[in-house]
C-alpha cells in the first residue's frame, strides 16, 4: 500500500481504493441475500430485513458502476478494479507457498 502512496497523489488514491471498498460492500450485501435464499432456516446472530439488503446492494453497486461513466474518474476506477486480480494472485501464491513449500516445525 505504501508503494501506491509513493506512486500516486492522495487525491488519485482515494477514488482508486474507494471503488474497491464499495465493491466489497456490495458483495457483502449480496452474500446476505444469497445465504438467506440458500439456507433460510439457519441460525443467524443478527437478522437484516430483506428490503434493506436489496436497497444497500443496489446503492453500493451504483457507487461501483457510476464512476465508470465519468471522464474524470474512469481511469482511477478501472485501475482500482484491476488491482483485485493482482491481489488475488499474490494471495494465492503466498497461500500455496506457506502450505507447500515452508517446512513445518516438529
Amino acid at each position: 500500500m505504501m508503494c501506491l502512496y509513493l506512486l500516486f497523489d492522495a487525491n488519485v488514491l482515494i477514488p482508486f481504493l474507494s471503488t474497491v471498498e464499495w465493491l466489497f460492500y456490495c458483495v457483502t450485501f449480496s452474500t446476505i441475500l444469497y445465504l438467506r435464499y440458500k439456507d433460510p432456516g439457519a441460525h443467524r446472530p443478527f437478522k437484516v430485513p430483506t428490503f434493506i439488503s436489496v436497497l444497500l446492494c443496489l446503492i453500493t453497486g451504483t457507487f461501483v458502476v457510476l464512476p465508470l461513466f465519468s471522464k474524470d474518474s474512469r481511469i482511477s476506477t478501472l485501475l482500482g478494479l484491476c488491482w483485485l486480480p493482482f491481489g488475488t494472485l499474490v494471495y494465492a501464491v503466498r497461500y500455496y507457498y506457506t502450505k507447500h513449500c515452508v517446512p513445518t516445525a516438529v
